[in-house]
């Protein structure tokens, strides 16, 4: 949300506010009297897209930014998760809870079955693949789902020039590209966006009328939400087309409808015992309440359900730990930031204590005072040994790099007639092999 528009909102509160927890700890960071203000009368929170949260370090932080935001409120918030493609809710409802004494309630109302329209092809020969594309999206409106970024920007470059518009929508491409991406493609009638699972959940992407699938997804959830962002228009069906480049992505989608047939979708565990994210939360509630004491922390968050299997000393070890290493420290009986912790965390406004995991060195990529996105250093860093000038595709463009600064972690490019694709390192994809009932 632009400052503009925060600003405006604040003068003039709406009945609901859509924000991100990381948005959320900043308020509450920051903005300590307005968050007290602003939801002294919340009754609610919806979390949409619950399992997307559940099973990461994510849904363990914004299960304690909810803890801490019930003590705000002085009151027992309606927690209402929200998912379509999870295939243990009572599991699910119990994470959520937390230190709430609401009782669960599960809705599931009766569906009718699903109709969807379902095509499989093999094209294993060299430069086929785009082709198919290509000639698939003709005249129409396109996902194209891809399981990494590196194959994004690859995938865009082999399409474009065949008659098609196509855009890249991944993480690393800049937020102005990314909305430009979703704007064109609302409006136009021969365009195609190769994406990750970004373009799963959440964004609106208009009047899709297919989806195209190169191999396999992981798994049958992330199937059933990307099969979901058709079939909206009254008249039509969900479908997905699957276009597999190997004997083994072509046995892993046979799988996976297989599954999918009979009505099964991928458990998520939630974690009970994240003490590297209480330690984070430690550190934010220090800040948040000019420190606390060491005796109030669980009281605050340690009943959130991502720690339910600590116990009361093993809080205490780690808060004894974190004095120790002098990132916290102790006065008059309130734990403060530590020395140590104000040289690691306090830097940019203690900007990294907004998030739960930092990500591998990524630099900024600045073309004309633009931003194009993001690249991790470990890969320019690599490329810099090859000789020549360094180029890369970013964005679904090729650019040249001009100047690095390491210390600012920032990239200037100019525009190139080709480049590498980059790699990112990520969280290693599988596929995984406990399911549930749905």
């Amino acid at each position: 949300m632009a400052q503009s528009r925060k600003a405006a909102f604040q003068r003039r509160q709406a009945h609901l506010l859509c924000i991100t927890p990381e948005s959320l700890e900043v308020m509450l960071m920051n903005q300590r009297a307005e968050a007290a203000r602003l939801f002294a009368a919340l009754s609610m929170v919806v979390i949409d897209e619950v399992h997307a949260f559940a099973g990461d370090d994510r849904g363990a932080h914004l299960l304690s930014v909810l803890e801490r935001l019930v003590r705000f409120c002085g009151r027992d918030l309606q927690r209402v998760g929200l998912s379509a493609t999870v295939g243990n809710p009572e599991e699910i409802g119990s994470w959520l809870q937390g230190s709430s004494q609401r009782p669960f309630r599960l809705v599931d109302p009766p569906r009718p079955r699903s109709e969807r329209d379902l095509a499989v092809d093999f094209v294993p020969e060299p430069g086929q693949l785009a082709a198919a594309v290509a000639r698939l999206s003709q005249g129409r409106k396109s996902l194209v789902f891809v399981e990494s970024r590196s194959q994004a920007e690859r995938m865009a470059s082999a399409v474009a020039g065949r008659g098609v518009d196509v855009f890249v929508h991944h993480s690393v491409v800049s937020r102005a590209d990314r909305q430009l991406a979703e704007e064109r493609f609302t409006s136009g009638q021969n365009t195609a966006i190769v994406c990750t699972s970004t373009l799963e959940l959440g964004i609106d992407v208009g009047d899709l009328d297919q989806v195209l699938q190169v191999d396999a997804p992981a798994t049958v959830a992330s199937l059933l939400r990307r099969m979901g962002r058709t079939g909206r228009r009254a008249g039509t069906r969900s479908n997905c087309t699957f276009l597999c480049e190997s004997g083994e992505s072509l046995l892993q989608v046979g799988a996976l409808l297989r599954l999918l047939e009979q009505g099964w979708v991928e458990s998520v565990r939630p974690t009970r015992r994240a003490a590297h994210v209480l330690a984070h939360q430690i550190l934010a509630l220090t800040l948040q309440e000019k420190g606390i004491s060491r005796h109030l922390v669980s009281s605050w968050i340690a009943r959130a359900t991502p720690f339910r299997d600590l116990t009361e000393t093993d809080v205490q070890e780690l808060v004894e730990t974190m004095l120790g290493a002098d990132i916290l420290t102790e006065a008059d009986g309130r734990l403060l930031l530590g020395a140590r912790g104000e040289w690691l965390y306090g830097a940019r406004n203690f900007f990294e204590l907004y998030a739960v995991f930092s990500a591998p060195q990524n630099l900024l990529v600045m073309h004309a005072g633009a931003e194009v996105g993001l690249v991790q250093g470990f890969f320019l860093r690599g490329a810099a040994d090859d000789s020549g000038p360094v180029s890369f595709r970013l964005g679904g463009r090729a650019w040249q790099v001009r100047h690095i600064d390491w210390t600012r972690g920032v990239c200037d490019v100019e525009p190139a007639e080709s480049g590498r694709v980059p790699s990112w390192m990520g969280a290693p994809g599988t596929c995984r092999g406990h399911c549930a009932r749905r």
